[in-house]
């Protein structure tokens, strides 16, 4: 079986992540210690077994093994998402039938549900405006950098190259600065979120260690990658669709 101990429990006694312990209460079930965790409850119980340094959470099978009994006689389920609560009780209402009574607590949890909500719809919030942000400032940045070739953007109009392929060398240069600051910023990520994220949670006192430390999941990384360089493209068109409208004449002209 597998088992999470309190910090002060395994310092106490000597676990670590991978360190094996026997549960006793009428039957002995070993299980290994796969995580570690720290806080305290913030209701304290009168016997020693309540307080929090002397809980001890481990897996299903191991609780029924330890209580002696494989039936299951209270089931609980949680959903990812809020919003997926009402379609996960209409499911298992359906799989559950007549043997089961299927209820929902959380009119109990309303409070944090609407907060999780609520700052949900915060974060969507300022994504969005980062994003607007993002466009204006690098297109005023990139109106600059287009302006500074506008000579060489003539040039090439009047001994006949295509918009279309003007456009797509651009491209691929802001591509290519793309990737360079994705990788930069990667490598700043990868050295210090770890230890902000350790600082955050020392801070909070409700530390979690887990076997092995959590990443960002690659699709998640490959996604901020393509926002970036879509917001990156939408920012060039705003900055070079005004002189591409014009005639190489007009462009020379206009240097001159």
């Amino acid at each position: 079986g597998r088992a999470i101990v309190h910090r002060d429990f395994a310092k106490k006694n000597n676990l670590n992540i991978g360190s094996t312990i026997i549960l006793k209460q009428g039957f002995n079930v070993k299980v290994r210690v796969v995580g570690i965790f720290a806080g305290k409850l913030q209701t304290k119980g009168a016997l020693p077994s309540d307080a929090s340094e002397n809980r001890i959470f481990t897996d299903l099978s191991s609780a029924l093994s330890l209580a002696g009994s494989s039936k299951r006689g209270v089931l609980r389920c949680v959903v990812e998402r809020s919003d997926l609560l009402a379609n996960a009780i209409r499911q298992a209402k359906t799989i559950a039938g007549k043997w089961a009574d299927v209820e929902q607590n959380a009119s109990q949890l309303s409070d944090v549900i609407s907060s999780v909500n609520s700052v949900q719809q915060l974060v969507r919030m300022i994504f969005v405006a980062l994003s607007f942000v993002g466009i204006l400032v690098l297109g005023l940045v990139l109106v600059f950098w287009v302006r500074g070739r506008m000579h060489e953007i003539g040039v090439l109009m009047s001994i006949g190259l295509s918009r279309a392929i003007i456009v797509s060398q651009l491209l691929v240069e802001i591509t290519i600065l793309n990737i360079v600051s994705f990788v930069i910023s990667l490598g700043f990520g990868a050295a210090f979120s770890g230890v902000i994220g350790s600082a955050i949670l020392h801070s909070a006192d409700s530390s979690f260690i887990a076997d092995g430390m959590p990443v960002l999941p690659l699709l998640q990384t490959l996604a901020a990658f393509v926002i970036g360089l879509l917001i990156s493209i939408v920012a060039l068109i705003v900055a070079v669709l005004p002189i591409l409208i014009k005639k190489p004449r007009q462009i020379l002209s206009a240097m001159s």
